[in-house]
């Protein structure tokens, strides 16, 4: 730095020491100091480094209004000695935010236009911070609290790098305001301290306290925590704890397990579904869950089950198909003794193009059990009516069946619902799945008819294998116990060790059904009989542009404020608010 020259001031670097506190203004005022991306080359650097606009108590604190942030003086930052100047690569980045109390001295001296950072004042643990910065609420004529909180809404809008606040920065306890109604401190495990603590004012207004910080109150918005307090529980605790949780499904491989194993990867979706809705029904009603909750709409959260039920259901329908197909060709193998030599080889590319048939009837069935098994949850569950109790709970302390908040909002299933549920489905698909065996066995008949004069015999068989058809339609016990597969060829060889896990967390790792919870496959057609089906989930379309939809060109990069509406009606289009057509309309 240059001293010398007619311009030099003797009161210049420290002659003499005028001290200031101050508060670091609006980011939208500074962070453009700073370039976000690369440079390319060091003389395209500015050189001043970094800095912050800075409000100085008494001498811009008339307010917004008189002096406003974009017109604070720049304040420079002095550097600790285990910093280091940034020679040789040695330096550190400057953790200051929006909002910091920040304290130093002038540079310039009596000039006070050159002020330099020297450090900054802690922020408190049960400070309350504002969640918007700039706003003019304090002046030196307008009392009021300066203290801010760093994600707080400045002027202007960050666009897409709008800063979302995270986890570890939300508590799990509704902040209460100074006053409120005594309570006592809690340890993180729940116990109650030895010591309670109470409030300056145990006579404050109880019905503001619970409206403030009861389980029906709505999370405060932005960070909530922001202090020292790093042993605190956090929604990021929370979420971690339920992620760890959460059961992930293990299929087995093995022939005599595979249906067993989906029954059980059903059962386990169905235990994450239950839980997750738990979770959605407490965020209405529970502060903890609000914040901690990464679900806002229940009809998705049950068409993403029903999704991830139906690659097991799948597997069920795949052991039918094998089922229906081995008994089909058991059947097949009179009409084959019945041919003449000369017309098997006919028969075995007849043989191929019935086994493809098989397929894509099947594959067909398959299409629709997603929308089927989410009509079955519906129905089950009745998410609709759980909303509602949830909401009554948390607007009036009760609901219709008189439960009130401290009663349980986890849906009533019953162990045994895996079984239920395939039952309905088979129940609902039992009609298809009666077309698929007797289309294939038309199309027998239209070649067996075409080829009958050639045939001695063939049609005893054939009756044969139209008695076998009740088999496949209504043995279903012994379709989903079906071993197409022998691994034991010569009957000595020794049995393979089935895995015991069913499933496993990330916390915990494997773990297995318990005995009593096991599904069984002769329930399922026990239940099939008495079964009934339920109306499949509709399933909503992708939005597909009309022929006279104009072509939308965008010839210059989208604003901040643009970006902004399209946040706004991604947002309100989520919580189902009625958009206006006219936001979007960039030009």
């Amino acid at each position: 730095m240059e001293t010398s020259g007619g311009l030099f001031n003797p009161g210049f670097l420290g002659s003499s020491f005028l001290w200031w506190v101050g508060q670091i203004a609006d980011d939208s005022t500074w962070r453009d100091n700073i370039h976000p991306g690369n440079y390319e080359d060091k003389y395209s650097i500015p050189g001043w480094g970094k800095r912050y606009k800075v409000r100085i108590i008494g001498l811009h604190d008339q307010g917004e209004t008189e002096i406003p942030s974009d017109q604070l003086p720049w304040a420079n930052i002095m550097y600790p000695v285990t910093a280091g100047g940034f020679q040789t690569s040695s330096g550190a980045s400057s953790q200051l935010r929006q909002g910091n109390m920040v304290f130093g001295f002038f540079l310039d001296g009596q000039d006070q236009q050159v002020p330099v950072i020297m450090g900054v004042l802690g922020n408190n643990s049960q400070t309350e911070l504002s969640q918007i910065i700039g706003d003019n609420s304090v002046t030196n004529a307008q009392a009021g609290s300066i203290a801010k909180s760093g994600y707080a809404s400045g002027a202007k809008s960050k666009g897409n790098a709008k800063e979302i606040t995270p986890d570890q920065d939300k508590v799990i306890k509704q902040p209460r305001r100074r006053g409120s109604t005594s309570f006592q401190a809690k340890h993180p495990s729940g116990s109650a301290n030895s010591t309670p603590t109470t409030s300056v004012n145990p006579d404050a207004d109880k019905s503001t306290d619970t409206q403030e910080a009861g389980p029906g109150a709505k999370p405060a918005p932005g960070a909530t925590l922001e202090n020292e307090a790093v042993h605190q529980i956090t929604a990021g605790d929370v979420k971690r704890s339920a992620k760890c949780d959460e059961k992930i499904a293990l299929m087995k491989p093995d022939p005599d397990e595979v249906v067993q194993s989906a029954l059980k990867g059903i059962q386990t979706v169905i235990e994450n579904l239950t839980s997750k809705i738990d979770k959605y029904l407490q965020a209405i009603q529970s502060y903890v869950d609000a914040v901690s909750s990464t679900i806002n709409n229940i009809d998705k959260l049950i068409q993403d089950a029903a999704n991830e039920m139906a690659k097991y259901m799948k597997v069920i329908f795949d052991k039918i198909m094998e089922f229906a197909m081995k008994i089909f060709n058991k059947g097949m193998n009179a009409v084959v003794a019945a041919l003449p030599s000369s017309l098997r080889y006919q028969f075995s590319d007849m043989k191929e193009t019935l086994t493809e048939l098989f397929l894509c009837l099947y594959n067909k069935l398959t299409k629709g059990l997603a929308s089927k098994l989410a009509g079955a949850l519906v129905d089950a569950i009745n998410p609709a009516q759980l909303e509602k109790d949830a909401n009554d709970r948390a607007k009036n302390g009760v609901d219709d069946n008189g439960k009130t908040l401290n009663d349980s909002t986890n849906p009533q299933v019953p162990i045994c619902y895996s079984e239920d549920i395939v039952s309905t489905v088979l129940a609902a698909s039992k009609g298809e799945i009666d077309d698929a065996n007797n289309n294939v066995l038309d199309n027998m008949n239209a070649y067996l008819e075409d080829i009958s004069d050639m045939l001695a015999g063939v049609t005893g068989a054939l009756s044969d294998v139209k008695n076998l058809i009740p088999d496949i339609s209504g043995g279903m016990a012994g379709a989903l116990s079906f071993a197409n597969i022998k691994l034991n060829v010569f009957g000595c060889e020794l049995a393979p060790n089935v895995a015991t896990s069913d499933f496993y967390t990330f916390c915990s790792g494997g773990d297995g059904t318990a005995p009593a919870q096991l599904p069984s496959e002769p329930a399922v057609a026990k239940n099939l009989d008495n079964a009934t089906a339920a109306p499949p989930a509709e399933e909503v379309p992708f939005i597909e542009p009309t022929r006279d939809t104009a072509t939308v060109v965008h010839d210059r990069p989208i604003a901040p404020q643009d970006s902004d509406d399209i946040d706004k009606v991604l947002q309100d289009s989520k919580n189902n608010v009625p958009v206006d057509p006219n936001v979007l309309d960039i030009n």
